[in-house]
């Protein structure tokens, strides 16, 4: 698995945390046994372990109701203060999904990609590529995925940095980086989801008409591969977080610039190698299928220009996956994005 990121028999896994479950029933069999000792035949009853596909019936917890803040003082103002801030952010959690797919990090660095089948208070279950159920303690998760997966988790460490930055107002969340350089993107896709923050756990914001493909924006801050935009270059305030790949650079023809863009999708993972020479550009499997089809498509298109302007040829790239070579998806400047 790569870099990134859950009567029967439990196998456990040193103590990271993981569980590999195998359910055992048992169900009763008639058989005719001889007596020792009597010579008489006597009916009976074995028990026989015979061992299925079946699963423990799980499921997602409801997460959509804001959860009692925790405790984080003795002095009942500032605790009061706390839980109000705690209370607000909560209002922008967005909870994961039954069957939705996720790829988990536990603390000791083991990643888990697969499809969210169980959450409880106090673990996450998944079904791997291997259909291999595997669950972690909540106490096992790392940082970020337990404020992805946890409501309350997510709110207390918004509750936290509001506390830090003195501002109990949501649009704290959208304000510019002060150490930023702001500069313009253009958008390519029409109406994207504007988040209150950077990742799909923060709810879409309502009120983001006018972003429109071809439009411009302007990059107030940057996490990850998570921008922070904005109509005006002078604003302080953006108007919502999306992803980097659904804009595009304004200036498609700077190698250099486009490199840049490259290595932060190496950084991030999403990115495993680019061959110019065979227009060839490796991904990592799992953090692909996490893209919706708009980001796959930006992403392929960056890296199209980037592999032909390097060579001052035609923009066209294969996606290979790292897991086993195979070729997924093809994009050119003519026919955009081919998924295989």
């Amino acid at each position: 698995m790569p870099g990134m990121g859950i009567g029967g028999e439990v196998m456990h896994s040193n103590c990271q945390g993981l569980m590999k479950v195998t359910v055992r029933w048992i169900i009763a069999a008639g058989a005719v046994v001889l007596l020792n000792g009597c010579g008489q035949k006597e009916e009976t009853t074995d028990v026989v372990a015979v061992e299925t596909n079946a699963a423990p019936v799980l499921a997602v917890m409801d997460q959509t109701a804001a959860m009692t803040a925790p405790t984080i003082s003795d002095n009942p103002e500032e605790q009061q203060a706390f839980a109000k801030r705690f209370e607000t952010v909560y209002g922008v959690y967005n909870p994961p999904t039954e069957n939705q797919n996720l790829f988990v990090n536990t603390k000791d660095g083991d990643p888990i990609f697969g499809r969210l089948v169980g959450l409880t208070p106090s673990e996450v279950t998944l079904i791997d590529e291997s259909n291999e159920m595997v669950t972690v303690a909540r106490e096992n998760l790392a940082p970020n995925s337990a404020e992805v997966l946890y409501g309350d988790v997510f709110a207390a460490a918004l509750a936290e940095q509001f506390e830090e930055i003195g501002d109990s107002d949501l649009q704290a969340l959208l304000a510019k980086d002060p150490e930023a350089k702001t500069y313009p993107r253009i958008l390519i896709t029409d109406i994207p989801p504007l988040r209150y923050g950077p990742g799909n756990h923060f709810m879409v914001i309502d009120e983001t008409e006018g972003f429109l493909r071809g439009s411009v924006v302007h990059v107030l801050s940057t996490v990850g591969d998570w921008i922070l935009v904005a109509r005006s270059a002078t604003a302080e305030r953006g108007e919502g977080w999306l992803q980097s790949a659904l804009t595009f650079s304004v200036d498609p023809s700077n190698v250099a610039s486009l490199g840049k863009e490259v290595e932060s999708l190496k950084e991030t993972g999403h990115l495993i190698s680019v061959n110019i020479d065979r227009n060839e550009a490796v991904v990592d499997r799992y953090l692909w299928t996490l893209d919706t089809p708009a980001v796959q498509e930006g992403r392929s298109r960056l890296l199209a220009y980037y592999v032909g302007n390097s060579k001052d040829s035609r923009r066209w790239v294969d996606i290979v996956e790292q897991q086993t070579g195979r070729r997924i998806a093809q994009y050119s400047e003519a026919k955009g994005l081919r998924v295989y």
